[in-house]
């Protein structure tokens, strides 16, 4: 018997749901930004995530605030 490994992806940006609830397609962004469609793809999948820069320029496309694209960081108990 082998034991599947499920991975757990670390949800660190909101891209994808700000996008949504905006109805703007990752399509739209891609060419605002002069980006490949498949970097936004992958922002809004979790695969990798924007830079600084990337996520000002987006903030200022969908009239959002930076915050609104990031989750909340997570407290690290040491």
């Amino acid at each position: 018997m082998s034991k599947t490994m499920v991975k757990e992806v670390r949800k660190l940006n909101n891209i994808k749901q700000v996008l949504e609830a905006k109805g703007i397609k990752a399509s739209f962004i891609a060419k605002e930004l002069g980006c490949n469609p498949n970097t936004v793809y992958n922002w809004t999948h979790q695969r990798s995530q924007p830079s600084l820069e990337a996520l000002n320029q987006l903030a200022l496309i969908i009239n959002c605030k930076v915050s609104d694209l990031i989750n909340e960081p997570i407290p690290i108990n040491n």
